[in-house]
C-alpha cells in the first residue's frame, strides 16, 4: 500500500490526485511536487514519481523525494538576493565561480531626500517599519519592469537592468520603472499619513552603459555586484 510509504492523512487531496491521475493516464511514468501535511500538522514539500511495470499495470515504482529543506534555503536565497541572483546562483556554471564578464546594461539608483533628518524624527522599530513599507512598494515596480535589486543601501536602492539575465530595451524598461516608482510613492505617503508618519521624497539617477557583472567577494563571502 502507498500510505505504508506516506501515512494518509486527510486533506492531502493533490497528492491523492496525483495518485489517480497516475493510475489512469497512459504515460509510463507520472511525478509532480506537491504540499505533503503530515500527523504533526507540518507541510513538506515532496517529489514524488510514481512509474508502472510494463509487464503489469497494477504494480507501481514510487519513489519520494522530500525537497522542503530545498525549499526554504531557496526561498531564504530569493529574499536574500532577488529570483534572478538566486537562479544565477543556483542553476548556472557562472555562478559558482569569482570574477565576472562586461556587459550593457542600465543602473537605477533611488534614494529618499531628506533621510537623516527623517531618522531623527523616528524611534528606531518606527523607521525600519517606513523603510520596509516603501521597499515593498518600490521592488514591486521594479520587478515588474524585470529589474533585478542588487542590494539596499540605507534608503537606496542598486537596481540593474539587463543583468543577471539579458532585458530587450533595458533602458526603456528602467525609465518605465522610474516613472511608475514616483507614481508608487503617491500609495506609499497616503499609507505614512494614515499611520501618522512624514511624506517621503524620492530621488532617481538612470545611466546606460558598460560594466562587468559577476561575483564579487572571496571564497568565503561572494555577492553579486555590478562595476
Amino acid at each position: 500500500s502507498i500510505w505504508e510509504a506516506v501515512p494518509y492523512v486527510e486533506g492531502n487531496d493533490n497528492l491523492i490526485q496525483l495518485f489517480i491521475d497516475s493510475i489512469l493516464s497512459k504515460v509510463d511514468t507520472h511525478e509532480a511536487i506537491v504540499d505533503y501535511w503530515n500527523n504533526e500538522g507540518n507541510v513538506r514539500n515532496i517529489h514524488v514519481k510514481m512509474t508502472h511495470f510494463m509487464q503489469d499495470q497494477s504494480v507501481y515504482l514510487v519513489v519520494i523525494t522530500d525537497l522542503t529543506q530545498l525549499f526554504k534555503v531557496n526561498s531564504a536565497l530569493i529574499r536574500y538576493t532577488s529570483p534572478d541572483i538566486a537562479d544565477y546562483a543556483l542553476m548556472t556554471a557562472e555562478g559558482e565561480k569569482s570574477g565576472g564578464m562586461t556587459k550593457n546594461v542600465t543602473i537605477l539608483m533611488s534614494d529618499l531626500r531628506g533621510f537623516t533628518a527623517l531618522g531623527a524624527k523616528l524611534s528606531a522599530e518606527e523607521l525600519i517599519k517606513v523603510l520596509n513599507h516603501y521597499f515593498e512598494a518600490m521592488v514591486a515596480v521594479i520587478q515588474k519592469y524585470r529589474g533585478t535589486v542588487i542590494e539596499f543601501l540605507g534608503d537606496g536602492i542598486f537596481t540593474v537592468f539587463g543583468a543577471p539575465k539579458d532585458v530587450p530595451e533595458h533602458a526603456t524598461q528602467a525609465v518605465k520603472c522610474a516613472v511608475e516608482m514616483q507614481a508608487a510613492l503617491k500609495d506609499v505617503n497616503e499609507w505614512n499619513a494614515q499611520n501618522g508618519y512624514p511624506n517621503l521624497e524620492m530621488g532617481v539617477g538612470i545611466n546606460t552603459g558598460e560594466v562587468v557583472v559577476g561575483n564579487i567577494g572571496s571564497d568565503k563571502k561572494m555577492k553579486y555586484g555590478c562595476m
